[in-house]
Order: structure tokens, then C-alpha cells, then sequence
């Protein structure tokens, strides 16, 4: 049998630290282009402003969704677990207290070996 358990509110404080972290992340988003774009105009060289502009729309603007996109779902996800866990828990808990009330019946007799 597996044994598991979730101490409920150091596990979600968690996940509100995480989501705040990755809600910051998603809104550098803008303030990330805006200094790409500053870089590219300051240079005032076609080229290399050229090859600023696209490293900012191939890999850092795409890598920046992503991340932003998959810690929002890890928190998203980890918050569901935690839910179904507790729910679990205060389920079986009432299972078990309604279980302490109920009196099995006795097993039916039945033929007796004989020695």
C-alpha cells in the first residue's frame, strides 16, 4: 500500500509563490521587446539591429511564452492535485468515522470440520 500525504497550506503557499513568480515572468514579456528594440535602434547598424530583432522574435519572445505557458500550467496542475488529495483525505476520513458506527454481522454458520 502506498502511504502519501500533503500538508495542505505550506503545499498551496507554494503554488501561489510559483504562480506569482511565473506572472512576473509573462508580464517582462513587454518590457523585454521594449529594450530589444532599444538595443536594435541604439546600435544604428541595419545588421546587427537586424539580427537583435530577430533574436528577439525566434528565440527570446518564443522561449519567454513558453516558460511563462508551462509554469502556468505546473501551477495550475499542482493546485488540482493538491485538491483532489485533501478531498481524498476528508473523504476517507468521513468513510471511516460512518464505518465506526456500523456493526458487521455476524459470518453465517457453516458445517464444522470434523476431527
Amino acid at each position: 500500500m502506498t502511504n502519501w500525504h500533503v500538508d495542505e497550506e505550506p503545499a498551496r503557499s507554494t503554488v501561489r509563490t510559483a504562480t506569482s513568480e511565473i506572472d512576473e515572468i509573462a508580464e517582462f514579456a513587454p518590457t523585454m521587446a521594449t529594450r530589444f528594440e532599444t538595443a536594435a535602434t541604439a546600435c544604428d547598424h541595419l545588421e546587427i539591429g537586424s539580427a537583435i530583432d530577430d533574436l528577439l522574435q525566434q528565440v527570446a519572445d518564443p522561449l519567454l511564452q513558453a516558460v511563462a505557458g508551462s509554469g502556468s500550467n505546473i501551477c495550475s496542475s499542482t493546485s488540482e492535485l493538491i485538491n483532489a488529495i485533501v478531498n481524498a483525505d476528508l473523504t476517507m476520513a468521513a468513510d471511516a468515522e460512518a464505518d465506526i458506527y456500523t456493526i458487521p454481522e455476524a459470518p453465517a454458520a457453516g458445517p464444522q470440520a470434523e476431527g
